[in-house]
């Protein structure tokens, strides 16, 4: 299972998705920080390793599990 942080406004709309942890690309790591802000809030989901690899497939885990909560 791969762990993806989820951006939600105030009304659970998803904003954005990334990978939790530290991303590598090449010589550039990437990391979410959350931004302590009242309208958004960060939630971390697991999600298939397949999921990762088709973003429609990654969309419907995303949407379904962040709503679910």
């Amino acid at each position: 299972m791969a762990k993806v942080t989820v951006i939600l406004d105030e009304n659970n709309k998803v904003l954005g998705a990334i990978r939790s942890g530290p991303v590598q690309a090449g010589n550039i790591t990437v990391q979410l920080r959350p931004h302590p802000s009242a309208k958004h809030r960060h939630q971390e989901l697991e999600v298939p390793n397949e999921a990762m690899l088709d973003t429609d497939d990654l969309r419907k885990h995303l949407l379904g599990k962040a709503a679910a909560r």
